[in-house]
């Protein structure tokens, strides 16, 4: 625990120094989740193919997209866990995701701006990751 919460708090205070493009989260595609100990937490985006994982459900998260919202930089959520993804946007760039175990929010792991799942819809993506993450656990064994 204590080793992501580090991991976190530098991303966070990491200097950006492009200013990236903001993404249509409605219009990413190729979404997988990955099972990653977390001693590999710091892994290039590449090295993932080497875990576990699963695909998800673009249709599903199209659905929790639809009303996203960017949440302020001066206002960082709170991260009990993390679930890493991976995405690729409509310019094709493949970038990876945090997606809180918690909360309903997610960070971009290339500009790490983070979005709010509305209130109404946090329980159904929370319970939606969870299954995933259940998912690639179970075929793991």
């Amino acid at each position: 625990m204590k080793s992501i919460i580090t991991i976190l708090v530098a991303v966070y205070f990491s200097p950006i120094g492009v200013k990236a493009q903001e993404i249509d989260w409605s219009k990413t595609t190729n979404w997988k989740m990955y099972d990653v100990p977390r001693i590999h937490y710091n892994s290039p985006i590449d090295s993932l193919s080497q875990f576990d994982s699963v695909r998800l459900s673009l249709q599903t998260l199209q659905q929790f997209f639809s009303s996203v919202t960017k949440i302020p930089k001066e206002i960082r959520p709170y991260w009990e866990g993390v679930y890493i993804c991976t995405a690729q946007t409509e310019t094709g760039q493949r970038i990876e995701v945090y997606v809180s175990t918690f909360g309903g929010f997610f960070m971009n792991g290339n500009t790490m701006d983070c979005y709010e799942i509305p209130d109404e819809r946090k329980e159904d993506w929370q319970k939606y990751f969870k299954d995933e993450w259940m998912s690639i656990k179970r075929a793991s064994r």
